[in-house]
């Protein structure tokens, strides 16, 4: 027994098991995706096996130079801590898998401090404090992204004690101001 079978059979045959592929599989995500009513409904109690405590944004040395700076600052800048660095920069690109590449490099990365034009909003330091041996390849790319958007950084080591008059001038203000 022959088959009588055209090419356009088998298309449409492809085609048709396709489609019950995808609708099985958007079925199946549709009801194990909770609803977020359904969330909300989790979230209202919280077990009681569940602890939760504030975390340290600040080791005892992080604060230290956080206030230091807020003290050179003042007048001049908003003083922002722990920021998600993609917050800060808007990424737009040609092609799409540039654009996201640089996304993934910068999904993780917090930022230690962010000095920010009160006027403008804009941000115009990223106060990165590292130790000695932080130095590394995306350090060297997160400084390019900055100075691309016109944002500069300041990398201070986490072991060295600063003063006022360092920070004042390693932020190019003056002591009068």
């Amino acid at each position: 027994m022959i088959l009588d079978v055209t090419v356009s059979d088998m298309v449409l045959g492809i085609t048709l098991i396709a489609i019950i592929v995808i609708l099985l599989v958007q079925g199946f995500r549709l009801w194990y995706t909770p609803h977020p009513k359904h969330l909300s409904g989790m979230l209202r109690a919280l077990p009681t096996s569940l602890t939760i405590q504030p975390r340290w944004l600040f080791t005892k040395s992080e604060i230290a130079l956080y206030n230091l700076i807020r003290l050179a600052v003042q007048d001049n800048y908003l003083v922002l801590a722990k920021l998600p660095m993609r917050k800060l920069i808007k990424l737009e690109s040609e092609h799409e898998a540039d654009r996201l590449a640089f996304l993934r490099v910068m999904q993780k990365m917090i930022l230690d401090i962010v000095l920010v034009h009160p006027g403008t909003r804009i941000p115009v330091w990223i106060i990165q404090v590292e130790c000695t041996q932080d130095t590394d390849h995306k350090s060297h790319l997160v400084d390019k992204l900055f100075q691309k958007a016109g944002i500069d950084v300041l990398r201070l080591q986490k072991d060295i004690s600063y003063t006022l008059p360092e920070l004042v001038n390693l932020l190019r203000l003056k002591e009068d101001d």
